[in-house]
């Protein structure tokens, strides 16, 4: 199961890697949804899912649930609500990819947004790693990392 596909860029390597892989693709848009629909055709099954509100229960039926890349789309507050609720749903493993870790550049960058700006802008949430071990922590435990660039894979499994 992958939250949060968006293009589904990863999932659709991950399937031609593996084409037996059964893989659920979601998204919190049913457009979006619909459009992948038309251009990913081997995807096994699609579902319209909103992490902050909809039921973690019918998603614990999956080996894992991929994130990749869906951290800018929370504050932090909201991560560990989604991970707490993840949790209480025995969600078992999660693999973790985020966009990449917070820089002193990437913050600068915000500020300056939030200040030159006349109109709101969405700011993209920039976490630290040390953060996000603190979202998780108390329900899941890091089984491996890998990391890369500005970045890494959390391998998480229910505590």
């Amino acid at each position: 199961m992958s939250i949060g596909v968006g293009q589904a860029n990863l999932e659709w390597y991950l399937k031609c890697l593996n084409p037996k892989l059964y893989l659920c693709c979601a998204d919190y848009t049913g457009q979006a949804l619909l459009k992948l629909q038309k251009v990913f055709i081997s995807c096994d099954n699609f579902l319209e899912f909103d992490m902050l509100k909809d039921d973690w229960g019918k998603i614990n039926k999956f080996d894992f649930v991929l994130l990749n890349r869906v951290n800018t789309e929370f504050n932090f507050n909201e991560w560990r609500e989604i991970y707490r609720r993840m949790a209480i749903n025995k969600v078992r493993r999660i693999i973790f990819i985020p966009h990449g870790f917070g820089s002193i550049y990437e913050l600068y960058t915000n500020l300056k947004n939030i200040f030159n700006s006349k109109k709101a802008v969405k700011i993209s949430w920039c976490y630290t790693e040390y953060e996000f071990l603190k979202m998780w922590k108390k329900h899941y435990r890091v089984v491996k990392k890998i990391s890369f660039n500005d970045s890494a894979v959390y391998f998480l499994e229910l505590r």
